[in-house]
């Protein structure tokens, strides 16, 4: 590949006020300056921001501003990036997060277009980053997902089909603190993109025409059918011990309007038919079921197959870009108007199934939680969150580790999980090294071998590797 001059430089800016984004600190990742507006920004660096979405769209006109990004531009906000490196925010001050938050942000973008490259090779940073989140720009190193066009897009909306993420409505803890555990990354990215999908074409299946392929028992019929169903349904009742918990049809924004959830994917139904009764109306009904990991690029199955990702956070934030790039609406060039007819989904068929696996996988994570004494307040997209009384923590983040859940390095006391002792993880060994090393917080080490993430050249990592082990060594990380 030949040799490429970055055609843009990447930062942080930390606006004194997100309400009124004018001053604040600029950072390109090795000291902060104060700026006085937004006019004081380069326009040859992409700058990641802690403007809120909402702010950033929708108060403001600040997002005409092309360079600027806002603070969901990446899959973790900047708040979630400082705790995960174990940086309590309220306690920092805003010229150090703004330059370490810039080190984090350029690692990202140079991991992510160093993979993209690989795949394309005529790419640029111009090229490639244009989008209003990194789930847009990467979606081009993925598979084309196939939609749902005409009366099928319109019941693939969000809320009505599939849910971002679940609200849980247990009683939770007067006092208490919200702590967040996750899946590792990479792992759980692999195995949402191992996961069986759906092959099209769909066609529509009524309740009559159900009932004469498959009788009066019309759960069974599709319980046991090895084609890919999309289920209009009722939830008549469900067992009252998991229904808290399982939040069906659970409204995630009290601004927004509510709509009742009546549609699931595939194993979604299966999951909820062992705990609820159901009334089924129609479906969408595939022809068969592919392996999507079989669809992707060899560049990007040398990636999750790479070992040494395994032990870096970039990698991690990366490989959950990837796998959540797959949910997103069909790219708005690729669709007319609605005014046309041409109504737009709110993901794929093969999304729809991905969101169902990871509410079923996060559930099950929600429901030993809960067995064990825990109020779990929400779940999703590989996170699972409770609320933990402050005596309750230190056996909270054990039980969480013991689960395969990490939780951010803030969030864990200094010595709980000293140097030497072995922290009990019971889950894949792939992911064993960074748990670990993120539970005894030793995020020097963990630090210098993610600057692999961004070296291209194999040679160059190993040495870097070789150097980097033998001074953790020599300093006792």
């Amino acid at each position: 590949m030949a040799r490429y001059e970055p055609d843009k430089r990447f930062g942080f800016v930390f606006f004194d006020d997100i309400k009124d984004p004018t001053s604040g600190w600029a950072s390109l990742g090795q000291k902060s300056t104060r700026i006085s507006s937004v006019d004081d920004l380069s326009t040859g660096v992409i700058w990641w921001s802690n403007i809120d979405y909402s702010v950033f769209f929708y108060s403001t006109e600040i997002w005409r501003k092309s360079f600027l990004r806002h603070d969901r531009y990446l899959v973790v906000s900047p708040d979630r990036a400082l705790a995960e490196w174990n940086h309590d925010a309220k306690r920092l001050t805003n010229d150090f997060k703004c330059t370490f938050l810039a080190q984090v942000f350029n690692r990202i973008m140079h991991a992510a277009f160093n993979l993209a490259r690989r795949q394309i090779p005529t790419l640029t940073m111009e090229k490639l980053f244009g989008g209003q989140r990194l789930l847009d720009d990467l979606r081009v190193l993925m598979p084309e997902m196939d939609y749902p066009r005409a009366d099928a897009a319109a019941i693939m909306k969000v809320d009505q089909a599939y849910a971002e993420f679940t609200k849980c409505t247990v009683r939770t803890p007067y006092d208490g603190e919200n702590i967040i555990l996750r899946r590792p990354r990479l792992l759980y990215a692999a195995t949402m993109l191992q996961l069986p999908v759906p092959v099209g074409p769909f066609e529509n299946m009524d309740r009559r025409e159900m009932r004469k392929a498959g009788g009066d028992d019309r759960a069974q019929f599709v319980r046991e059918s090895d084609k890919p169903f999309m289920v209009e349904l009722t939830v008549e009742r469900m067992d009252q011990n998991i229904a808290p918990i399982y939040g069906f049809s659970n409204a995630s924004d009290k601004n927004k309007k509510k709509t009742t959830r009546s549609w699931v994917a595939h194993p979604e139904f299966l999951a909820l038919n062992e705990f609820a009764e159901m009334d089924i109306r129609s479906a969408w009904v595939g022809d068969s079921y592919k392996n999507l990991y079989e669809d992707l690029d060899s560049n990007i199955q040398d990636f999750f197959n790479n070992p040494i990702n395994d032990a870096l956070w970039t990698s991690g934030i990366i490989a959950e870009t990837l796998w959540r790039s797959m949910l997103l609406k069909e790219s708005g060039d690729k669709v007319g108007r609605a005014a046309d007819g041409d109504e737009r989904a709110g993901t794929s068929w093969e999304g729809a199934w991905i969101r169902a696996q990871d509410k079923i996988m996060m559930f099950a994570a929600a429901k030993v939680l809960t067995d064990r004494g825990y109020a779990v307040t929400s779940y999703g997209l590989g996170w699972v969150m409770c609320k933990v009384p402050r005596e309750m923590k230190a056996e909270y983040l054990k039980d969480a580790l013991s689960l395969g859940l990490v939780p951010a390095m803030s969030d864990i006391p200094d010595g709980l999980f000293p140097k030497k002792s072995r922290i009990p993880w019971t889950d894949d060994q792939k992911s064993f090294f960074l748990a670990s090393y993120q539970s005894a917080k030793r995020a020097d080490l963990i630090w210098g071998l993610d600057f692999l993430s961004v070296i291209d050249d194999p040679k160059q990592r190993a040495e870097y590797q070789k150097r980097i082990m033998a001074e953790a060594q020599e300093k006792g990380w």
